[in-house]
Order: structure tokens, then sequence, then C-alpha cells
């Protein structure tokens, strides 16, 4: 299931961020965070890896907000499909979150290609606001690289 919730698809409006966790509680408080630290991004949810998948494969997004645990598969898989590792990009700048305290889940995660990692017990408006910034930039660092080294 795919759901849009937020501002206007327009990009001059704001960001587009793909949220993709089956809590749907944990969901609707990165769209609430995100609109009152920086009104204007466009969120579009999915509650499985597969729909995330699907969307992440169909348009581009300034950045994707991952759960480790989903229903259907674990972050680290999603982003074991996207990473390209001749490159060492990602098609969109990631954020893993995660319930979990082991530090195990973020350095898997880091290796395939996440930008930064939030345990849920810290996202506040300005944690999911410095981590999305943190990672666009880091994207587009690792993005310039690739493209010097080509």
């Amino acid at each position: 299931m795919y759901l849009f919730l937020g501002g206007a698809l327009d990009m001059a409006a704001g960001l587009e961020v793909l949220v993709i966790d089956d809590d749907a509680v944990a969901r609707m408080a990165i769209r609430r965070y995100l609109a009152a630290a920086e009104p204007g991004y466009a969120v579009l949810e999915a509650e499985t890896g597969e729909d995330g998948a699907a969307l992440l494969s169909s348009r581009a997004f300034g950045c994707v907000f991952l759960d480790y645990r989903l229903p259907d598969m674990d972050g680290i898989a999603l982003l074991r499909r996207f990473y390209d590792i001749d490159t060492g990009t990602m098609p969109a700048p990631f954020v893993m979150m995660t319930g979990q305290s082991g530090e195990g889940v973020m350095v898997e995660a880091l290796r395939w290609g996440v930008h930064d990692f939030i345990f849920k017990s810290n996202i506040t408006g300005d944690t999911l606001l410095t981590a999305l910034k943190k990672a666009r930039e880091i994207f587009e660092l690792r993005k310039m690289r690739s493209l010097m080294e080509e």
C-alpha cells in the first residue's frame, strides 16, 4: 500500500521524502516532525520493503527514511538491492532507523550505503532534520566522487 501524505508534489515547494516503516504511528510521527521542522516536505509512505522498493524504482526521492525491521524483509536487504557496488552509491540519500540498540546493525547499514543512522528512541524534529540534511550532503559528495572517478 502506498500512501501520499503531506504537501504538493511540486519539488519547488519542498523535498519529496519516502518513509518505509510498517508502524503507522512512526510514519505519522516522522511526517509531523518534518512538517513542524520545515514545512513543504512531500511525504510518501510504504509499509513494506517491497512497496518501498517499487516506489524507489519508479521515482527520485530527496531522502528515504528506512526502518530496519519490516514485515517482508529487513532494511539491509533493501539497501543491498539498491546499492551500486561499483560506484558505492545509492539512488537517494538513505537514513536507517531502528529500535535496536546493537551497533552491528549500524555497521552493516553503513557498509551497504546508508548515509545516516538514527535510533527511534532519539527521533525528534531536530534529529530528523539533521539526519536528512547530513544524508543529503553525504549523498551528493559520494555522487560527485563517483562522477570524478569516471
